[in-house]
């Protein structure tokens, strides 16, 4: 990834035209990423990763198959920093409108349909990132057939099968520092992000507002009440609503069972989220996935086979 990124390729695909202002902003965005430190140590261990490349045949070694594991993770973290900026843009676009708008009240619960569309595209594609690394780690170690479906281990199974191999390995193995770097994709910066996305994938996909998300947002949804104590809270909450009128206590107690279970009718707790989390979300995400590439690649660069040809790259002459 480079400073000379592309300004408006993932807009191709948007209902609306894209204002000249938001393409500054996104272009100005993704300068500023490329900035960051952590993107400037990623570029520097691809850079290096590269080098491999030229002019060298592919050793006959299946650990070499982790460089194409490489290859596609960093294409998609291409993918999920044009989101990111782009999701960024739409939203500082967006404020600026409303601020703007003098005749009628700031509304912080505003919803942006571009926002929404770039912030869910760049949780997938972080999660697509961490499986990619995993299965570049996992390459080292195991041969596997990405084409079939057996023996595919998906990233807690690539956790799983590091710390169980750790136990045997000698002090030199890299799986520690393997371990180390997937790890810190299972904390609690990422955590969010993987809860998010299963929610757009899985469940009722939150809508990103602009700034807060507004109270009681969204349509209410008849949750059943299953547990002893989720019944038992449902229960006292009628009975202290209405404990100056037992028998309107009992009637609403009844017309909230259908076929004999208790429901609670209110709108989903994650229906929405705030924009300013979701950015701090995706930027903590975004910023340990460089960490965990940069430590796996140079860890890979000083290792077999990498080790022999990042130290003696064949550099192509004209014409070759």
């Amino acid at each position: 990834m480079s400073k000379n990124m592309p300004t408006d390729d993932s807009a191709g695909s948007c209902d609306l035209p894209i204002s000249d202002n938001t393409q500054r902003l996104y272009s100005g965005f993704m300068e500023e990423t490329a900035r960051w430190p952590e993107m400037e140590t990623y570029n520097g261990t691809i850079q290096k990763l590269t080098r491999t490349y030229y002019g060298n045949p592919f050793p006959y070694d299946p650990r070499y198959n982790t460089v194409h594991w490489i290859a596609e993770y960093s294409r998609n973290i291409v993918e999920l920093a044009r989101d990111f900026c782009w999701m960024k843009a739409h939203a500082e676009a967006r404020r600026n409108e409303l601020s703007s708008r003098e005749w009628i009240p700031v509304r912080p619960q505003e919803y942006d349909t571009f926002v929404q569309r770039h912030a869910v595209h760049a949780l997938v594609w972080a999660i697509i990132c961490r499986d990619k690394l995993a299965l570049a780690v996992c390459a080292y170690f195991e041969p596997f057939n990405p084409e079939s479906v057996k023996n595919l281990r998906n990233f807690k199974d690539v956790l799983t099968f590091l710390n169980e191999r750790r136990k045997t390995d000698d002090a030199v193995s890299p799986c520690r520092l393997f371990l180390a770097a997937l790890e810190a994709l299972d904390g609690s910066d990422f955590r969010p992000v993987k809860e998010l996305r299963d929610y757009v994938v899985h469940r009722s996909s939150p809508n990103v507002f602009v700034d807060e998300v507004p109270q009681n947002w969204g349509f209410p949804y008849m949750i059943p009440l299953l547990t002893p104590k989720e019944i038992r809270k449902k229960e006292q909450e009628i009975l202290e609503r209405f404990k100056e009128t037992p028998r309107v206590a009992s009637k609403v107690l009844e017309d909230n069972r259908v076929g004999g279970i208790l429901f609670k009718h209110e709108p989903l707790e994650k229906a929405g989220v705030g924009y300013p989390q979701m950015e701090e979300i995706l930027e903590k995400a975004l910023r340990k996935l460089l960490q965990a590439a940069s430590t796996c690649i140079e860890t890979l660069l000083e290792r077999e086979p990498l080790k022999t040809m990042f130290e003696s790259p064949i550099i192509p002459g004209p014409g070759t």
